[in-house]
């Protein structure tokens, strides 16, 4: 076992010349490598502008094909703003779930009525923040929203 007396402390210029003979070391990658990562890119890239090509090529004759006018060329590009604005959240299938989940959230906070407490075993009185003021105060209830007036 080596004592720690035994050990040679490392002073920082000694870390600082270590650490620079590394970053000098640095491995740099072969010209034949360098090759096959350009050569890989170029075909990505041209790879791609055929896609964009016949993604506009297929849209031009689907709407020459269909004999719609200008009318008809501004509601698909509504739709495809749409499109694009709610595919980040999973597109129109996602929209329809969240709608559900609205509703039934408006109608179950809406309808519970005393069906929930028994579940809960709380009545209203029993909630509180901390022997305060009572929780339901504080909250807008649903016959408030829906008065008239």
């Amino acid at each position: 076992m080596t004592d720690r007396k035994d050990r040679a402390e490392m002073s920082d210029e000694r870390i600082e010349a270590l650490l620079a003979q590394m970053a000098d070391d640095a491995p740099t990658p072969s010209v034949a490598l360098m090759e096959r990562i350009v050569a890989d890119a170029q075909d990505v890239a041209q790879a791609r502008e055929a896609q964009t090509r016949d993604r506009q090529g297929a849209r031009q004759a689907g709407a020459g094909r269909s004999g719609v006018g200008q009318a008809g060329a501004g509601r698909a590009g509504l739709a495809g703003w749409l499109a694009n604005l709610l595919a980040p959240i999973g597109g129109w299938p996602a929209v329809a779930g969240l709608a559900t989940a609205t509703v039934a959230g408006v109608w179950i906070g809406y309808a519970s009525g005393d069906g929930l407490t028994g579940l809960t075993g709380l009545n209203g009185d029993a909630i509180s923040a901390s022997g305060g003021a009572e929780l339901g105060e504080f909250m807008l209830s649903y016959d408030d929203l829906l008065g008239e007036g």
